[in-house]
């Protein structure tokens, strides 16, 4: 009993009993898994449509029926991913909300899969604030489960930092990469407006 409770200390009740805590670490393990589906989708479609250009097989901008299948199919798993992901992380947020664990993997799902900075930030300056008033403090379930990668003392910039270093290096590590992958943006920006 007392095992349960310092396990549920951090998770907005005051004791838990041992079925919730196996629901939040089913649910959690589910909303990670969604989140790692999406980043899969969105990985096996670029390389897709990367392997595709280097062959040269989209000269002049005709890809093969199959390729455009394939790609409309990755589009639509990840469509269902992400809202799969994204319910996930609002049930876990709504029922145990002030966990700074699900705040953050929330911050990294939105900054990784939905593109979302300005959110992605603004759910990490809250996990920091929880933290610092002593709410959020490391329970057996987060000791347990990780962080979900995310980190807040990554002084919430951790992509202008990155989006920077990469931009002053760019020409000399994947200057060629680079112009293609530019070239591709454009027709992709063409393409759908």
């Amino acid at each position: 009993r007392a095992n349960q409770e310092s396990a549920s200390a951090g998770l907005g009740t005051s004791s838990m009993s041992a079925v919730n805590l196996m629901e939040f670490d089913s649910k959690m393990n589910v909303a990670r898994k969604s989140h790692q589906n999406c980043l899969n989708l969105m990985k096996r479609f670029w390389a897709l449509v990367l392997k595709e250009e280097k062959s040269g097989a989209t000269a002049y901008g005709k890809r093969s029926p199959q390729l455009i299948e394939e790609m409309v199919r990755i589009i639509d798993e990840y469509g269902k991913a992400v809202s799969h992901a994204g319910t996930e992380y609002e049930w876990l947020l709504d029922k145990f909300h002030g966990k700074t664990s699900i705040i953050l993997s929330y911050a990294h799902f939105t900054d990784t899969v939905l593109n979302d900075a300005k959110t992605s930030q603004r759910l990490r300056r809250e996990a920091a604030a929880i933290e610092d008033t002593g709410g959020g403090e490391m329970d057996a379930v987060e000791d347990k489960m990780g962080d979900g990668g995310s980190s807040v003392s990554s002084d919430n910039d951790a992509r202008g930092n990155s989006a920077r270093f990469m931009a002053s290096w760019r020409d000399s590590i994947v200057g060629a990469e680079y112009l293609t992958l530019r070239n591709l943006e454009w027709r992709t920006q063409v393409c759908l407006f």
